[in-house]
């Protein structure tokens, strides 16, 4: 009698995990306030000169570490998503030099006129994300000036994971590949990006069903060869969360992380070996406060 009891209670419990759901992302209008975490940090190794020459291109890539924390919101409006942040704390490690800043959205510094790390930081902090998701996961930043390493950190930064378009259980995995959009300025290769998603689980909150997603995502970036180079190459490689509403599509918590590395390696002209190797690591982490 005991056992069959037993039995009765566990048959809806099973039945909800292996319930067929099509999962999809919403597009319904809506606004909510985000608290979110992100950290960027950039490594670059290997010989004096090439070193020295790749940190000469640009000042982001003296940037040694940087952590948000932000309050702001988020909006949604068929496949448009928009992101502000309202409220910033950043702390950031520059050519080994430690800065903190405290900032708000319409209260911009008073050095940020002619500081030009306070320029870069409040543009990375600061600046509206704005993008295309469509309900199976498809991402595209409206951002015109983001080159190839844009687009891959976007993806690992917003947790972007594609869906199937199918019916899934619990358990289920997929996998998605795709060409990217961008390269970098004068170039042409684009990245190759491949994603093993996966159905953790089913969890309940508020009376709502909420799916759990975790994908791993990887990239290598073809297309562009460089004759002065006896190797050279640029891979991606991290992971995405996800929880999203069965029913709604609604987004609760999304994150990921993810790190780029390129690699070069050449002989100069004096016969000695030019090689640098640079990661770009980022994490991301968005809950969304309904």
């Amino acid at each position: 009698m005991k056992k069959a009891l037993l039995v009765l209670l566990l048959v809806p419990l099973v039945a909800w995990a292996q319930d067929e759901v099509t999962l999809h992302f919403d597009s319904s209008p809506h606004k909510e306030e985000i608290a979110a975490t992100y950290s960027l940090s950039i490594t670059i190794e290997g010989t004096d000169q090439a070193t020295n020459f790749v940190r000469s291109l640009h000042p982001l890539l003296s940037l040694n570490w940087l952590g948000m924390k932000v309050e702001g919101t988020q909006q949604v409006k068929g496949k448009k998503n928009k992101v502000e942040h309202d409220d910033v704390r950043v702390n950031v490690r520059y050519d080994d030099d430690d800065y903190e800043y405290d900032w708000k959205k319409g209260e911009p510094p008073e050095d940020l006129g002619k500081n030009k790390l306070t320029q870069m930081i409040w543009a990375i902090a600061m600046s509206p994300r704005s993008y295309d998701l469509s309900k199976h996961g498809v991402y595209k930043s409206d951002d015109p000036n983001q080159d190839s390493n844009g687009e891959a950190l976007d993806l690992y930064m917003h947790g972007i994971t594609r869906l199937k378009k199918d019916a899934v259980v619990e358990g289920d995995s997929w996998t998605s590949e795709w060409k990217g959009e961008r390269s970098e300025k004068g170039k042409k290769a684009k990245w190759a990006f491949t994603q093993v998603v996966k159905l953790e689980k089913f969890e309940e909150q508020d009376g709502h069903k909420l799916a759990l997603l975790t994908s791993k995502l990887t990239g290598v970036l073809e297309g562009d060869e460089d004759k002065s180079a006896d190797e050279k190459w640029t891979k991606c490689a991290g992971t995405t969360r996800v929880l999203v509403d069965v029913a709604t599509g609604f987004i609760h918590e999304q994150s990921g992380q993810g790190v780029i590395t390129a690699y070069y390696r050449s002989a100069a002209e004096d016969g000695s070996k030019n090689e640098v190797t640079i990661k770009t690591a980022i994490e991301g982490k968005r809950t969304t406060r309904k």
